[in-house]
């Protein structure tokens, strides 16, 4: 066994080896080439997909409304007499990959249109590509970037309305009937800030005041230091989130407002795949959503709705048939079966046989040419309005009300409600010009100046106002952050362990923790028992790492450059393996006690509480185990000489699968722990991995004293700025609090000490 080195290893390459982990999985490879034209057979469609990544929820629902439709088409004729095949490619959400995926369907795949891109940062970055290829890119996305100008003549978004014209159509009812001092939380991106820009100018066009503006990272896993922001007199908290945490958002939405709360309006973004009969969603009752499409099935409806609803495969709750619990993206996913036949229409219109600038140009002109949509089979979801000018569709939007957990429809807007000024004129751009983004020009007779993100004026916008006081906010920091610092200590004990024992890095540390996640979900899912996935978890966890330990680790002597190489590839593979047999879904656990601690000034979850307390036993019950025992005592010895350890009979190879073996249990049983609160997902793990690398190099690496002291700085400090100030704030504060530390202490806070 080789140890040579082993005792050296510096900081440097421990946080390379952070830093591999958390970029390496992102790098592309190229892809080359330029379309080219094919002899006529089937139509080839290349779909864009949002299959894994933040969206995938809606590519899963994307893509059977996708295949559905492709299916009817098909049954009827195809297009144009050929048959239509569908060419997808998954973009993982991702707008680097997203404009690679582009490149590919129309190089590689050599496919005839392009289509079905939802996140709008993906379709902004997906765009540019498409134009300097010159092939019809259509959208299924909702962001105003179409129909603003900023994209180019080959992008179109027919099948779907926009979210400025969403606002535009709803926001009059929200001012009218729930109040006028608005709060709009929002993720942070493109989509989320049309929602900010175009909501808070109505509003203040129409006597509204927006009273604070909350963005949200959209990969954001807690929610309750946000929420003592929203000013004391909000009358309308205005919600639309996305992303994997969006059940754990309106659940701590819920548990901080209580029976207090303000009026509430959110966009069913929000709660798109998310079933309203979860527990803890008990406080939506009474609550108003948007919609474009009602998810519930009405006593009575169209026929044209119910043939869509069968042919897509959903259940009178929107849920799939197969799987009650396989709840659908309704109110965005027609956007993908409307868009196809768009497609169609337009290529039999237009006569388009294969790829080229002449067959190109005869197809954006037509489309261009459409003036409305006729309700029906085709267009399920309602009659839409389509400006060619704009590349965008204008339909009918619908305001639905929670009771007794569904959605009721209590408003539906006219076209007329949602349209607005033309600011741009896609019809002057030449087809052969530049592809790529462009400001929104000003066409002629165009009323006002191109769209400007809004921003607000000094009597437009009030500072978001505490809520409470400033020791009940001081009060919510300390809850939010010890809770925090005891799964912090949880997880990062187990890293600290690995290195402490067999001074190796552990770059898998962050899939173990998902791993112990998921496990968590099959097991209570399958048997129905939390507890019992709380204990089965961590055994499994740690037996899978045992196994790596024996088959990788081992026999190549754990040597700390290989063994970064290879838990690098443990974490890929693991990753990889829970993304085939799990999928890229976020995947809720019911937590087994659910109550809400109802404090004078908020309210907070009982389970985190919980949490907590189990965390900190585990703590306790580690030091205990590593400092009485004689397990303990073979650890600390081979931490001190290996080598003089297995002179005194200490079995050395053992204790080095003991210690991996356990620091994987610890992270996973953390992982266990946190599911209820976060959901599952496969790429859950990073954000974990990164946070133990800050802690144990901050405590001093190997010191499991300096892990439980550093978890709990990290986890305070990140509790008091983000209440009190910003998650953002917290983060560049935690980052500066690590580079003071080892500026003043090189070795961390407690050098390289084992307790």
């Amino acid at each position: 066994m080789s140890q040579d080195g082993a005792a050296t290893i510096s900081r440097r390459r421990f946080l390379q080896a952070g830093a591999t982990a958390a970029l390496g999985a992102h790098l592309p490879g190229p892809w080359v080439g330029r379309a080219a034209a094919q002899a006529e057979g089937p139509l080839r469609l290349g779909f864009q997909v949002h299959r894994t990544g933040i969206g995938a929820v809606y590519g899963r629902w994307y893509e059977r409304a996708t295949t559905a439709a492709v299916k009817l088409i098909n049954e009827k004729g195809g297009i144009g007499g050929r048959p239509v095949e569908i060419v997808a490619e998954d973009d993982g959400t991702d707008p680097k990959r997203g404009a690679e995926v582009v490149e590919k369907l129309a190089v590689q795949h050599k496919v005839d249109f392009i289509f079905g891109t939802l996140f709008s940062h993906v379709v902004i970055a997906s765009a540019p590509r498409a134009g300097e290829l010159k092939i019809p890119y259509i959208v299924v996305s909702e962001g105003y970037h179409v129909a603003s100008g900023r994209l180019n003549r080959y992008v179109f978004q027919p099948g779907i309305t926009d979210v400025r014209a969403q606002v535009t159509a709803v926001a009059p009812w929200i001012l009218k009937n729930l109040g006028k001092k608005v709060t709009l939380i929002f993720p942070d991106y493109a989509f989320g800030h049309d929602h900010r820009d175009f909501f808070s100018r109505v509003a203040t066009a129409q006597g509204g005041t927006i009273r604070a503006l909350l963005p949200i990272p959209p990969t954001e896993t807690s929610f309750t230091k946000y929420f003592p922001r929203v000013p004391a007199d909000t009358e309308v908290l205005y919600h639309v989130m996305v992303g994997p945490g969006v059940l754990t958002f309106v659940k701590e939405m819920g548990e901080h407002f209580g029976a207090r709360r303000p009026q509430i309006f959110g966009f069913i973004d929000s709660l798109e795949g998310v079933d309203l009969a979860s527990a803890g969603l008990e406080f939506l009752e009474g609550t108003y959503f948007w919609e474009a499409f009602p998810r519930y099935a009405a006593a009575t409806m169209p026929q044209h709705v119910r043939f869509y609803r069968e042919r897509v495969g959903v259940n009178a709750n929107g849920a799939s048939v197969n799987d009650p619990r396989d709840v659908s993206t309704f109110s965005h996913m027609f956007g993908c079966w409307e868009t196809l036949f768009v497609i169609k229409r337009a290529v039999e219109q237009s006569g388009y046989k294969k790829p080229g600038a002449a067959a190109y140009r005869a197809f954006i002109e037509t489309l261009e040419g459409f003036q409305s949509f006729p309700e029906g089979t085709e267009h399920p979801q309602g009659p839409k309005r389509f400006v060619g000018r704009l590349h965008q569709v204008f339909g009918q939007q619908v305001v639905s009300k929670v009771e007794k957990r569904r959605l009721t429809v209590i408003h539906r807007t006219a076209i007329e409600d949602s349209m607005y000024a033309p600011e741009a004129d896609y019809t002057k751009q030449p087809l052969l010009g530049h592809g790529g983004l462009r400001a929104p020009p000003k066409p002629p007779g165009a009323q006002g100046a191109p769209a400007q993100p809004w921003r607000p004026s000094t009597t437009q916008f009030v500072r978001a106002s505490r809520v409470v006081s400033l020791g009940a906010h001081l009060f919510l920091a300390l809850l939010e952050g010890t809770v925090g610092a005891l799964v912090l200590a949880l997880t990062a004990l187990g890293l600290s362990l690995v290195f402490g024992v067999m001074r190796i890095v552990n770059v898998a540390h962050g899939a173990f923790f998902m791993l112990g996640a998921i496990v968590t979900w099959y097991v209570s899912t399958l048997l129905g028992s939390f507890l019992l996935a709380l204990v089965v978890a961590p055994l499994v966890v740690a037996a899978v790492a045992v196994v790596a330990d024996r088959l990788v680790l081992r026999p190549i002597g754990y040597e700390p450059e290989s063994t970064i190489v290879a838990t690098i590839g443990l974490l890929y593979i693991l990753e990889q393996v829970v993304l085939m047999v799990y999928g890229p879904y976020a995947r809720p656990v019911t937590a087994p006690i659910y109550f809400r601690v109802d404090f004078p000034w908020f309210g907070y979850s009982g389970y985190k509480l919980i949490v907590g307390v189990i965390a900190a036993i585990l703590l306790v019950a580690t030091w205990i185990a590593l400092a009485r025992t004689k397990l303990g005592l073979y650890m600390r010895a081979t931490q001190q000489d290996p080598e003089i350890a297995q002179a005194f009979a200490v079995p050395v190879g053992r204790v080095y699968t003991t210690a991996f073996g356990a620091g994987a249990g610890l992270a996973a049983v953390a992982g266990a722990l946190i599911v209820p609160i976060q959901q599952a997902h496969y790429l859950m793990g990073l954000d974990a991995l990164l946070l133990s690398f800050v802690v144990v190099i901050l405590g001093g690496l190997g010191s499991l004293r300096g892990t439980l002291v550093a978890a709990f700085v990290v986890g305070l400090s990140d509790g008091a700025v983000s209440v009190l100030f910003s998650p953002t704030l917290a983060k560049i504060v935690a980052t500066l609090l690590v580079g003071l530390v080892l500026a003043v202490r090189g070795r961390g806070l407690f050098g390289e000490e084992i307790a």
